[in-house]
């Protein structure tokens, strides 16, 4: 970024996964009146969809709603607009994205991604996918990743099937696309203590991974900036190697700064970066 992640305020007594914003801006207040599951939302209408995770192995993942017309919070919203689909929305929600007039949702512990109307949550079509993390989309395909090691390429016009399967690292999550590359953070979250420490490069134009970047041990969360940049969280071994927040230089593919901050998850709009992280920050940082 031009400006990017300029100060990192002083913070004390900071809890886990509180957000730290480098923009203000005033909060709206959330209506939380309406009752569960007591309408969908129109096409008229403008808002945000909240997707709930759920507690893992109780099929408790969800949709809510929130109108931005009169601030009213609706629950449900997929079990309310598909009501015959059996086990609601399933087990661990993990992804969701509007991509045209669609919606994908990757449902990990049930091991789909569904995709809905983004007009109103109903179902379109299923995908089924081993272990699915994170979507993001490339002119008419969405690439999901699976922990299975690849990312699965499905056209947006047909839906209903992989394309192909492009192998990557151990455990891919989050993904992010430049140009005509997507980068791809691979986790190997399930090999502990030898972790993956790559990001995977894939050739939008073959479909082909061409390279792996050695970043830093359990990379999780990844996304682009408009100057052609890439920021990867490393959630590190849990116990002796910390959480940090890496950059990518996308011309050279090469790592180009460690920022040294416990970042568990963050998002990127123009100039501004907002940082959730796992731990106290002490001291402002300049760069």
């Amino acid at each position: 970024m031009k400006h990017q992640l300029q100060q990192f305020f002083k913070l004390t007594g900071l809890l886990l996964l509180t957000a730290l914003s480098f923009a203000c801006r005033k909060d709206t207040p959330v209506d939380e009146d309406s009752e569960q599951g007591t309408k969908t939302p129109s096409l008229m209408v403008k808002g945000l969809y909240v997707l709930n995770e759920g507690n893992w192995g109780s099929n408790k993942s969800s949709l809510d709603y929130y109108s931005y017309d009169d601030g009213k919070y609706t629950r449900n919203i997929f079990g309310t607009a598909n009501p015959t689909v059996t086990l609601g929305l399933g087990d661990v929600g993990n992804d969701v994205k509007i991509y045209g007039a669609k919606m994908y949702v990757v449902v990990n512990g049930s091991n789909k991604v569904e995709i809905l109307n983004a007009s109103n949550a109903r179902q379109v079509a299923k995908l089924d996918i081993n272990n699915p993390r994170y979507v993001t989309f490339y002119k008419n395909f969405a690439y999901i990743t699976s922990y299975d090691g690849y990312v699965a390429m499905v056209d947006t016009t047909s839906l209903s099937t992989i394309k192909t399967k492009i192998m990557v690292g151990n455990q891919p999550e989050e993904m992010a696309v430049v140009g005509n590359k997507l980068y791809v953070a691979n986790s190997g979250g399930y090999n502990y203590p030898n972790y993956d420490r790559t990001v995977s490069v894939i050739d939008l134009t073959t479909n082909t991974e061409i390279k792996k970047i050695d970043v830093a041990i359990n990379l999780h969360h990844l996304k682009a900036d408009k100057y052609g940049d890439v920021y990867v969280t490393s959630r590190g071994d849990y116990a002796d190697v910390t959480s940090s927040l890496y950059v990518i230089d996308t011309k050279t593919d090469a790592v180009k700064k460690n920022f040294n901050i416990p970042v568990s998850d963050f998002w990127i709009n123009e100039d501004d970066a907002y940082l959730f992280l796992t731990a106290t920050v002490l001291q402002s940082q300049h760069t």
